[in-house]
Formats: structure tokens, C-alpha cells, sequence
């Protein structure tokens, strides 16, 4: 049997074989552990250290250096191995770390267990670990306790529990002894309690129905383990491109060793010759260069507010095109406030935000003041004489009250904090003489004070509770007038209307007896009607300008939530969600292809995983928040997974790739953007290596074929790749966004990296750096090998500083971008030219490249003729401009 809630408590104990009164026996308990193991979350060890740093070198770049270093140590060329060892250990190192975090979710899982229980065993009460219980045992709970186990409630009185751990709801849930429909979603078992969750207040005697793994939350933890993430977009980008390198490097390399063996050169010198192409066709410096350019978009995000867990996740932000928002905590404040009162025929809204104790009360457009408003000043002194939560002296002093465990009452003493009522001083001028908890059958609770010499008693709770009690209603004028059949149905229709649209109605009455009759509830009636509280999970401040922009950068947002229909689609339309969209419940989305769904209610864990799966496999990139255990495996799922990072639980946390440090839902559309202008800056930094290698390895196949000594050797194009490429690719990773990327829909998951028009633009540009530099070389033969190698690797050096200007902007010209923009360009640019300067005029560095000094004129030359790479992209900028206005011309014409 699964389905506890489903069956009587007999049913209940007689399948689990155990007794309320005596419990399970130590032996049968013993037999049990044994046969089912511990009540914990263990699943599986964690990678070893040497498995994760293994896993590192699966990489095609990877793979591709590591060939270059085995040649390289079999031609004892020990500088080239060094350098090409270093880069592979810094990129392992760097995804090594990354990688090691990534099981931490389950420790964080087995921390929510509760330390110890109170079972009943052999007739005897004990207190035991909780790691001890086992399915059968018979359990106490009382407030403050942790739920140790899922457990099924049969028997005590006004338990409440705060599951929203679970669930996601911050409300506390009523919990007690009945019999529900099979089909009831998990946030509605009223009979069960679980795992994890907190007790607000009363007690219960409970029978264990499922332990640590077999626990809802153990099922989360089977869902964390059993989600397999995707890679992201860039990453099976790279690694695709990374391929075709490597496919491209292997079959060129082959080819120059046939060739050459063919025209009788030594296999020695050919072997040199297929390193020098290997290295020159990987740009060493791209790992470097995206772990800089992701690194610093991290730091412009933190900036927002938000953490980035994994550098992989900025980038993708830019290619995310829904996001799927958990309401609580995130689209709303995540705690219950006062929004509006309702007394003697007048509605009241209350400002302030928050737990905040400033505020103030308006009527019809006008401030209200509260001493000169009888009925709206006995409200809030009733309310704050009965509540529960307190405000004392130092919440005053802070101007914001605890948030303590229930949400309610907490609402109702901020909402009379912001009239100056404090029960820490209304109770000594009208002091307590008892209370009665809420009670979860009568759907009230009772306070009573000494006022005027009489003992008030004052009711609150359910609105159809308290008006049905009630035979007076209090007036504006604190008169008291009959509550007739005609005015009891307006009040009720005012309440249910307002609950409709998502409020939480709470009502006070109250009654004056000469002494404490009685101290049962159940005798309360005579009430007088005193007016409603309309409480609400406010929505957050930034969050409807944030929905906005949003959608204006073409992203879908999409409300999940664990409320009720008619609550989920209010908070939608409130916010701008619903457009024409479907309002869904959770159950419905198994037959439905989500193209025209925005808000979906009555959400549970399985849900929402299911949701982000019939998502991805319609192409959308998914974004998806949440704070709870329950997010967990949605958000180890989507592609970004973002935690609130102030409610949030740690296994939330863990499982996602955002933090969100101030709970800000607009934080995630200021990531969006640093996530798009990762992938442009990306493109450039590609553009700007890759064209450097592409001509690297034109210059050597040439020369092989004219048959000319290698015109750069192995360790001089690592020099160029890493020290003097690498060094100034490093400015564009700042590089300013050109357009306003929030006003652009989001990229195609099928857009690639390296397209077309950027191909076209690599090759032109490699060309000409061959084409130049090659008749550089053939000029300085008469001068010597190493001259002539010596002054092409500076016409390269000077190449790479002229085409990083030329990748700023793939459209628009150079002498229009503003330099002022980007100083780091500027100072990079001219510490290229200075290290190889230092390269080939400093004895020691210049002897380890294989360099020569050059003459002054030589190096003029080589930056005159370098310049020429600028004007090659200068004129293919400009033929673009002139065909796209050569275009709308004929558009026009022909229109």
C-alpha cells in the first residue's frame, strides 16, 4: 500500500502491522532496519578526485595538445613540450574545480533529516536518532519539532505544519486524522506530514509510512541523481569545432609528412614540420581566453545582485528563451502581509512592503488617520491582543518585525505595528486571561482580555466561521447594529470574492462576558462582527518592470506554482503573464505540447521536472527558478537553474547554476543580457585566434610546396598563439556591447559559432596574412633562415594587433567604434609589440625562439605592410554596406 491518505488509520496500522498504543516491538524494529536500511539519503559515494581531474582531458583541444606533446617530447624539442604541458594543465585544473562541486546536492539532501524522534516502542516512549526509525514506528510531534520521516497523522489536535520546503507554500497546512481521495495531489494531504517540514504548533500522534530514500524527498533525491543535464550550447559548440580542428590538423599533418617523404625530405624534419601544424591549428590561447571572458561576466552579474556557479552558465543565459518562474519567494515577497482591511462598510489599504513596521492606511485616495477611526483602531487592537507573533522593542528599533514560524499571525501584528498598537504594551493595560490555539475543526481561535472591566473575548479565522457566529456587526461609528440574513450573504460574497482572487481572508468578532465562562471554543457565539484582514503574498516591487523587459528581449515567462488555479491565474494577470496564454493545472500537461501555456498550477516536483523536459524537446533553452527541495531536480535539469539565494534551501542551491542573493527576479534579465554579450565577445576572440591560425598554417603548407625552409617554428607559433595572440585576445573580453542586446529576440539553439559569413571573413583575412608575410620571407632569405623567420613572426605580431581591431565588429567599421571604450585594448595592443620586441633584442628569450635581431627598417616595414590586414576587413565592411543598400533600394523600387 502507498496511498496512506486514502484509507482509515485502522487500514493504516493493520498494513504496516503495528499498534498506536504499543508500538512496534525493540526486536520487529531491529528486523526492520536490518531488512530496510537506515533512515537516510545515501545513494551513491561521490566521484573520487582522480575520476573528476580525468575527466578533464576528454576535450578534442585537449587531445589535440596532447599528440603535439608527445611529438614533441620524442624530438626532445623540451621548450615546445613545457609550454603545450602548460596549457593543458591549466585548462584541466580549471574544469577540475568547476567539476569537484557537483555531487554536493546530496550531502546537502541528507542534511534536512532530523537528528532525533520521540517513538514508542515496546509500550514505552523513548527518544531515539532518526536515522533508527523505520516504517510501523509510532511517533510524537510537537511545535518546533522536524518531521523525521513521511509520516501518517492518526491522532491529536491543531498540528500545523510549514512544508513549504516541499511544496513551495510559505502558509503553514492544518494536519490531522481523515480519510482522503486517492487522487490528491501531495500539497493537499491534510493526513500526512513529511520529511523535513517543520511543526508550527500543536500536536499529533503519527505512524512512520516511509523512510530516508522512500521518503518524498528521498524520491527528490532519486530524481537529482537520475538527471542527466545536457551540455550546454556553447560547450557542444566548441566541442564540435574543437572536432573539426582536430579532423583537419590530423589530415593536413598526414599529408605534409606524404608529400615531403615523397620529395625525399628526412623523416626528422617532416615529423618537425607535422608539429609545427598541429600547434599552429589549435589556438592554445582560447581556453584561457573563455575562461577569462566567462569570468568576467561572472563579476558584471555579481554586480546584479547574482552568483554564477559554473562559468559554463553565463553564456548560456544568452541563448535562454523561457523562463519558469516559481512564485513564491521569486515573483513574490514569500510571506503573508496585510494588503487591506475591510470594517464598518470601509475598505482600507495598508502601504508599507514587507515585514517592514512603517506604513500607513488610506481610504478612497486619502491617508487615514487611525486614532480618528474608532472601528479601524479597535480592528488593530483586537488583532494585536490576540495574535500570536509579538512585536518587541528591538523589532521596533530595526522597523521590521521576526519572521517567525507562522506567517499569519505574523501579518496581523505588522499590520497593527503600523497603527503604533504593540501587544507588548496592550497587554499590560488589558491583560491575557487565556487562549485557544487555533482550532483546526472550529476554523477559529480565541483570546481573552481584560477590557472595561469585562472579560472580551476576540474570534478570529475563517470568514463563513466567524459571520455565521456572529448576530451584530460593527459599524463606522462603533455602533452596533443587527447582522440580519441580507447583510451576513454581503459579507460572505465580499469574502469569497476577494478569496477568488487570491487573498487569504482572516475575519475578527469578538463577545463581552461578564466572567470567563467557559474555556471551551465550541461556547463562543454572539459575536460581534468587526471587519476582515486581506492578506497576500505581495508581489515583489521590480518584479513587473522586470516581467517587461523580459518579454521586450523575447523571452517567455512562465509562472509554476503549487497554488490553486484561480490564486495562480490572479498572480498572472496581475503581472502580465497570461497574454492570451493558457492557464493550466499540473495534471493536464502530460497531453499538452506547452506552445501556448504560460501559467501552470497545482505544481508537484514530478510536474515541474516533466514540464522542463516537454520544454527542452521543443527546442526552448529553460531557464527555471525555484527555492525549494521540491525544485530540485527541475533545476538540475533545465538548462540554467537559478535559487533564491535568501529563502532559499541548500539543495536548491547546490542543484542550480544562479544564485540569486537578494531574491531580485530582475537580476535575471540583467544576467540575460551579460549572457548574449558573451556569445558576441566570443565570436570576436574565435575570430581573432582562429584567423591567426588558419594563417599560420597557410604559410607553412605554401612554403612546404615551394619548397622553402618552415617559415615559423613550433615553439615561435606557440609564442604567437599564447604570449602575444593570447595576451591582446584578452581585450575582447571586455569589449562593450555594440547594439542594445535586450531589444534582440534570443539566439536560435541552431545558430552556429563559426557561420558563413565569419568563415568567409577568417579565410580572407588568413590569406592576406599569408600572402604578405610569405614575400616577407622570400625578401629576407638573402639574410638568412632565422632572419627571415625572425622578421615574419613580427609581421604576425604586428598582424594580430591590426586584426584585433578588425574583430571589435564583424559590420561596422573601426574608425567608428570608440576606442575610449575599451582601454584595455589599447594597453594590450602595446604590450604585444613590446614582448616581441623583448623576444628578439633580449639575448636569452631570443635564443630559446630561435630569433634574431632585426634592423629598424625591417620592423617598419613588417608593421607598414601588417596594417594591410585592417584595410583588407575595411573594404569587405564596406562592399557589405554598399550591397545591403544596393538591397532595400531595389526592395523599394520594386515595391
Amino acid at each position: 500500500m502507498e496511498n496512506f491518505w486514502a484509507v482509515p488509520k485502522t487500514a493504516v496500522l493493520k498494513e504496516l502491522q503495528t499498534d498506536e498504543i504499543h508500538g512496534l516491538s525493540s526486536r520487529e524494529a531491529r528486523s526492520r532496519l536490518t531488512k530496510h536500511g537506515f533512515n537516510e539519503l545515501a545513494i551513491k559515494e561521490r566521484d573520487t578526485t582522480a575520476a573528476v581531474l580525468g575527466r578533464q582531458f576528454a576535450s578534442p583541444l585537449v587531445a589535440i595538445l596532447l599528440v603535439a606533446l608527445i611529438l614533441s617530447l620524442s624530438q626532445q624539442h623540451v621548450t615546445d613540450a613545457i609550454i603545450i604541458a602548460m596549457v593543458v594543465m591549466i585548462n584541466a585544473l580549471i574544469g577540475f574545480f568547476e567539476e569537484d562541486r557537483a555531487q554536493d546536492v546530496i550531502a546537502k539532501l541528507r542534511q534536512i533529516l532530523a537528528p532525533h524522534a520521540r517513538i514508542i516502542r515496546d509500550s514505552t516512549e523513548e527518544k531515539i536518532g532518526a536515522r533508527l526509525l523505520v516504517v510501523g514506528d509510532i511517533i510524537k510531534l510537537e511545535a518546533g519539532d522536524r518531521v523525521p520521516a513521511d509520516v501518517r497523522i492518526i491522532g491529536g489536535r491543531n498540528l500545523r505544519v510549514n512544508q513549504a520546503s516541499l511544496t513551495g507554500e510559505a502558509v503553514p497546512e492544518f494536519k490531522r486524522d481523515t480519510v482522503l481521495a486517492e487522487k490528491t495531489p501531495l500539497a493537499d494531504r491534510d493526513n500526512m506530514a513529511f520529511l523535513g517540514s517543520l511543526v508550527v504548533s500543536g500536536a499529533a500522534l503519527c505512524v512512520v509510512t516511509a523512510t530516508g530514500i522512500g521518503s518524498e524527498v528521498g524520491k527528490i533525491t532519486r530524481e537529482v541523481v537520475q538527471v542527466r543535464r545536457t551540455q550546454s550550447d556553447i560547450t557542444r559548440k566548441l566541442n564540435y569545432w574543437a572536432r573539426l580542428i582536430g579532423i583537419v590538423s590530423v589530415l593536413l599533418s598526414a599529408l605534409a609528412l606524404l608529400v615531403g617523404l615523397g620529395r625525399g625530405i628526412p623523416l626528422i624534419e617532416m615529423l618537425k614540420t607535422s608539429i609545427s601544424l598541429l600547434v599552429s591549428l589549435v589556438p592554445e590561447g582560447l581556453p584561457i581566453a573563455l575562461t577569462v571572458t566567462l569570468s568576467v561576466s561572472l563579476r558584471r552579474v555579481f554586480r546584479s545582485r547574482a552568483v554564477l556557479r559554473k562559468l559554463s552558465s553565463a553564456e548560456t543565459l544568452g541563448s535562454v528563451t523561457i523562463i519558469c518562474v516559481d512564485k513564491t519567494g521569486t515573483l513574490t515577497e514569500g510571506m503573508m502581509v496585510a494588503e487591506r482591511l475591510i470594517t464598518g462598510a470601509k475598505e482600507y489599504l495598508v502601504t508599507g512592503r514587507g515585514l517592514s513596521l512603517s506604513g500607513s492606511f488610506v481610504s478612497e485616495g486619502e491617508k487615514v488617520d487611525v486614532a480618528k477611526t474608532p472601528a479601524l483602531r479597535l480592528l488593530l487592537e483586537l488583532a494585536s491582543l490576540s495574535t500570536t507573533s509579538t512585536i518587541n522593542k528591538r523589532d521596533l528599533h530595526s522597523d521590521r518585525a521576526r519572521e517567525l514560524s507562522d506567517p499569519t499571525e505574523t501579518a496581523l501584528a505588522v499590520v497593527a505595528a503600523k497603527a503604533g498598537l504593540y501587544a507588548f504594551e496592550q497587554n499590560e493595560e488589558h491583560p491575557e486571561v487565556i487562549e485557544v490555539p487555533f482550532d483546526q475543526l472550529l476554523r477559529y481561535s480565541v483570546s481573552v482580555h481584560k477590557m472595561d472591566g469585562k472579560n472580551r473575548y476576540i474570534v478570529k479565522g475563517s470568514p463563513e466561521r466567524i459571520i455565521k457566529l456572529a448576530t451584530k456587526q460593527l459599524t463606522s461609528t462603533m455602533s452596533e447594529v443587527r447582522l440580519d440574513r441580507q447583510s451576513r450573504e454581503k459579507l460572505e460574497h465580499i469574502a469569497e470574492s476577494y478569496a477568488e482572487t487570491g487573498y487569504r481572508v482572516v475575519a475578527l468578532g469578538f463577545v463581552d462576558k461578564r466572567s470567563v465562562e467557559s474555556q471551551r471554543p465550541e461556547k463562543v457565539d454572539d459575536l460581534t462582527f468587526v471587519g476582515l484582514f486581506l492578506l497576500s503574498d505581495a508581489i515583489r516591487s521590480t518584479v513587473p518592470q522586470a516581467i517587461v523587459e523580459a518579454q521586450e528581449a523575447g523571452l517567455k515567462v512562465m509562472m509554476i506554482t503549487g497554488d490553486h488555479l484561480l490564486t495562480a491565474e490572479h498572480i498572472g494577470a496581475q503581472l502580465g503573464l497570461i497574454n492570451g496564454g493558457k492557464v493550466m493545472h499540473a495534471d493536464e500537461i502530460s497531453g499538452c505540447d506547452m506552445a501556448d501555456v504560460s501559467i501552470i498550477a497545482r505544481a508537484t516536483p514530478s510536474s515541474k521536472l516533466l514540464i522542463v523536459e516537454k520544454l527542452q524537446r521543443r527546442g526552448e533553452i529553460v531557464a527555471m527558478t525555484g527555492d525549494g527541495v521540491n525544485d530540485a531536480p527541475a533545476l538540475k535539469k533545465a538548462d540554467i537553474g537559478i535559487a533564491m539565494g535568501l529563502h532559499g534551501t541548500d539543495v536548491a542551491i547546490e542543484a542550480a547554476d544562479m544564485v540569486l542573493l537578494d531574491n531580485n527576479f530582475a537580476s535575471i534579465t540583467a544576467a540575460v543580457k551579460e549572457g548574449r554579450l558573451i556569445w558576441n565577445n566570443l565570436r570576436k576572440i574565435i575570430f581573432h585566434l582562429t584567423s591567426t591560425s588558419f594563417g599560420e598554417v597557410a604559410i607553412i603548407i605554401l612554403a612546404l610546396m615551394f619548397g622553402w625552409p618552415l617559415p615559423l617554428m613550433a615553439v615561435q607559433i606557440l609564442w604567437l598563439n599564447l604570449v602575444t595572440d593570447g595576451a591582446t585576445s584578452m581585450a575582447l573580453t571586455i569589449e562593450p556591447a555594440e547594439t542594445d542586446l535586450m531589444h534582440q529576440r534570443p539566439r536560435s539553439p541552431e545558430a552556429k559559432i563559426i557561420d558563413s559569413g565569419m568563415l568567409f571573413r577568417m579565410i580572407l583575412v588568413s590569406l592576406a596574412m599569408a600572402g604578405v608575410s610569405l614575400w616577407l620571407y622570400w625578401a629576407s632569405l638573402p639574410s638568412g633562415v632565422e632572419y627571415a623567420r625572425s622578421t615574419v613572426l613580427t609581421f604576425m605580431v604586428f598582424a594580430q594587433v591590426f586584426n584585433l581591431f578588425n574583430a571589435r565588429s564583424e559590420t561596422r567599421s573601426v574608425f567608428i567604434l570608440k576606442f575610449g571604450q575599451n582601454h584595455l585594448l589599447i594597453w594590450l595592443s602595446l604590450l604585444s609589440i613590446v614582448l616581441q620586441f623583448i623576444a628578439i633584442y633580449f639575448q636569452p628569450l631570443s635564443q630559446a625562439l630561435g630569433l634574431v635581431p632585426l634592423t629598424w627598417q625591417t620592423v617598419g616595414t613588417a608593421a607598414l605592410l601588417a596594417s594591410s590586414i585592417l584595410w583588407v576587413d575595411e573594404v569587405r565592411k564596406l562592399t557589405r554596406r554598399l550591397l545591403l543598400v544596393w538591397a532595400r533600394l531595389q526592395n523599394t523600387f520594386t515595391a
